[in-house]
């Protein structure tokens, strides 16, 4: 009996030592995988820079950390990088990883992540330009030209061409996350809006969000809330969205609504010096909703207050100068 238990305590005592160095092998030879093979072959085939600081595993519970993710801003763009995020944390269910239909994630905690939103003076937005082309591949090798053919018969009529292959997408993974917790900054740089520099800070909860195929399953939800940085009573944001789950990228089902107050009144300049009007803050009342990706009954309400006319509109309507509000 002594002897079975020394046996078992070996095999387990061996185990745990197994454990261990699969462990620190995930922990450090995933990053360096990460850095030298994965993020170079993103930039390949993308033009996407992107950089991880750090990636480890704590196998027994299923955790991994993601740490100093950043995205760097194409070029021609003020501020290094485009997105960042501070930490990153997933728990998966192990299990449902080896079966994989659907792969269970119970959480992703994202912390300290911050968005750049750049607009330069040429009018373009950094986002827009993210998926840059990927760099040219180089020349093919000098080969010997194969002699050439011999003319076809013109008294018979030429084969029809071979119709082309029919590439269908690769499915999405079936994944379930059953809570997502952001907490976010999203900043937006306008250099050919006079400077207008402002910043959001943004919560984001998800619940039950999917990408299984099953159209029977419940709708996930996502709320987004938060306001100005600086000013709290600015830019007041309170979005819930309900999101079907998400087989095909190309076509979501989702409704969207709630309400954004408050708004800078610089980011609508360039429409309002167009209609020959200046307003206050304004606010969004959004009632998007949209099935298989096409939009039905959707509809965005503007509420603009204490307008002031410019002289010629004004005059045009036979003196108005002002209107208190307007939606």
């Amino acid at each position: 009996m002594k002897t079975t238990f020394k046996v078992i305590a070996a095999i387990f005592g061996l185990g745990m030592v197994i454990l261990l160095g699969l462990h620190l092998f995930l922990q450090h030879g995933l990053t360096r995988t990460m850095r030298d093979v994965v993020l170079p072959r993103i930039k390949a085939e993308t033009g996407i820079d992107a950089r991880v600081g750090r990636l480890s595993i704590n196998l027994p519970n299923g955790i991994l950390y993601l740490n100093d993710v950043a995205v760097k801003n194409p070029d021609g763009f003020l501020l290094e990088n485009l997105a960042s995020v501070e930490r990153v944390r997933l728990e998966i269910d192990l299990y449902s990883l080896l079966k994989q239909k659907p792969i269970i994630v119970k959480s992703i905690e994202v912390e300290q992540a911050l968005l750049n939103v750049v607009r330069n003076q040429a009018g373009e937005i950094n986002l827009n330009q993210l998926q840059a082309a990927a760099p040219s591949s180089e020349p093919l090798p000098y080969t010997e030209q194969p002699p050439p053919e011999k003319a076809p018969d013109l008294r018979r009529e030429p084969p029809a061409p071979a119709p082309e292959p029919v590439v269908e997408a690769k499915p999405l993974p079936e994944v379930m996350i059953e809570v997502l917790l952001c907490r976010a900054k999203v900043r937006y740089v306008d250099l050919k809006l006079n400077q207008l520099d402002i910043a959001l800070d943004l919560g984001v909860t998800g619940v039950n969000l999917s990408t299984q195929r099953d159209p029977s399953l419940p709708w996930g939800e996502l709320s987004v809330i938060g306001s100005l940085g600086n000013k709290r009573t600015r830019f007041v944001t309170d979005l819930q969205m309900r999101l079907a789950p998400l087989a095909d990228p190309q076509a979501p089902s989702f409704d969207l609504t709630g309400k954004v107050l408050e708004i800078d009144p610089r980011i609508m300049e360039e429409a309002y010096s167009k209609l020959g009007i200046r307003s206050a803050p304004f606010g969004l009342d959004p009632s998007i909703h949209c099935r298989g990706g096409w939009f039905q009954d959707s509809m965005v309400v503007l509420n603009l207050v204490d307008i002031v006319l410019e002289d010629k509109l004004a005059d045009r309507l036979g003196g108005m100068a002002s209107i208190d509000s307007l939606r």
